[in-house]
């Protein structure tokens, strides 16, 4: 991608001599959102030439920029993609915070001008860790909690949704005695099925920090983990990163899931390269982190329970709201769950494996035909100059 600096205004677009690094791969902007609040533009020009994909990532670092007054500009030209492929992420982004201030035409090229004024919110805590646990397992409670308290990181906020008698346990009170506990009493009923979404949304009632780390008391972080988040990628809608089971096999990180016709109807999910980047790309529940600031005030379905895809509903409301996924496959957590690894039928490991393994019979295939038809034309030119007739 291509940017201008002209005193207080950056432009973006085709035809401009200096660059900036992104890693498109990862979805990641925290360069761009470095170089906006390092220059504090007044002024903001985006060029419809700028592929859709360059174009939301721009519009999501404005959004988790320290820029709270400044005019935005599309420029639009002869050749350009549609205006409307623009304008709906900038409107469901900004919302009531976006004003219009009117079009004008300059030798054929349409400039629409926005105002954008905004109020960031504000948290005490950079970072909060939320582990879910009914408080049965103590020993795999204190083994998530001796992982996040490794991570020593200063003004974190750490709770435990759980059971309220959690509050009087030892673990709480001396070992781990910064820890909050949030009762979750409130979210049971008569249904026999576990609330996860109410008790996920427990988090929202109250957030006291800008980055929200969600995980299950099966979850282990890894060393230095919280390090690398807030250094290396501060900036994001929603995060995720490596997620091993026994330390070696892969358990659900980066993985797509596609829908062939309804919402849940023949659902394919299916495991993702490291280094592939696919629209599909989806965060399994039992580790996610979010950024409060994108969070928006959407919550879980309080309708769904465990095992309903409360998480797969969460994450593609959120990207219907021009959320991006980021995956950073520097960072990594372990997770105790292993009954994916028995490569059974259904399984989306087997997919993986499966589909590779197709891929490598079809190159198998068309290589084989390639062979296969550079001999017959080979024998077929022999034949052609042993009897003397002319090549056609």
């Amino acid at each position: 991608m291509k940017y201008r600096l002209s005193e207080r205004r950056i432009s973006f677009g085709s035809g401009i001599s200096a660059s900036i690094d992104v890693d498109w791969s990862n979805s990641q902007f925290s360069d761009i959102v470095r170089l906006l609040d390092r220059h504090r533009p007044h002024v903001v020009s985006i060029r419809c030439s700028v592929p859709v994909k360059s174009h939301l990532l721009l519009v999501r670092a404005l959004f988790h920029s320290a820029l709270t007054d400044f005019e935005l500009r599309m420029v639009h030209g002869p050749g350009h993609l549609p205006f409307e492929d623009f304008i709906v992420p900038l409107c469901k982004t900004f919302g009531s915070e976006m004003t219009g201030m009117g079009h004008k035409t300059e030798k054929g090229v349409m400039i629409s001008r926005y105002r954008i004024r905004r109020n960031l919110p504000s948290h005490p805590h950079p970072i909060g860790f939320y582990v879910m646990t009914n408080g049965k397992d103590i020993a795999k409670l204190d083994a998530t909690l001796k992982t996040i308290a490794d991570q020593s990181i200063p003004n974190a906020d750490i709770a435990v949704v759980g059971p309220a008698a959690l509050r009087e346990h030892p673990l709480i009170q001396e070992k781990y005695s910064g820890t909050r506990v949030i009762p979750d009493e409130g979210i049971y009923s008569s249904d026999k099925r576990m609330p996860l979404s109410r008790k996920k949304n427990l988090v929202f009632n109250e957030i006291r920090a800008e980055r929200l780390v969600i995980l299950h008391d099966r979850i282990r972080l890894g060393p230095g983990f919280a390090k690398r988040l807030l250094e290396t990628s501060p900036w994001f809608d929603l995060y995720t990163c490596r997620l091993t089971a026994s330390g070696t096999h892969r358990y659900l990180d980066k993985f797509g899931v596609r829908f062939d016709s309804y919402y849940n109807l023949r659902k394919r999910h299916y495991y993702l390269d490291y280094r592939e980047d696919n629209i599909d790309q989806q965060i399994d529940g039992g580790f996610f982190v979010l950024h409060a600031r994108a969070l928006q005030g959407d919550r879980f379905d309080d309708r769904l329970h465990w095992g309903e895809m409360e998480d797969l509903d969460f994450v593609l409301r959120r990207k219907l709201e021009f959320n991006l996924v980021t995956f950073d496959p520097g960072n990594q957590v372990e997770s105790l769950f292993t009954n994916h690894f028995s490569l059974k039928e259904g399984s989306p490991l087997r997919t993986y494996y499966k589909s590779r393994v197709r891929r490598w019979k079809l190159g198998y295939w068309i290589v084989r035909g390639i062979a296969r038809a550079r001999v017959w034309k080979t024998r077929r030119l022999g034949t052609t100059l042993q009897s003397g007739r002319p090549r056609t």
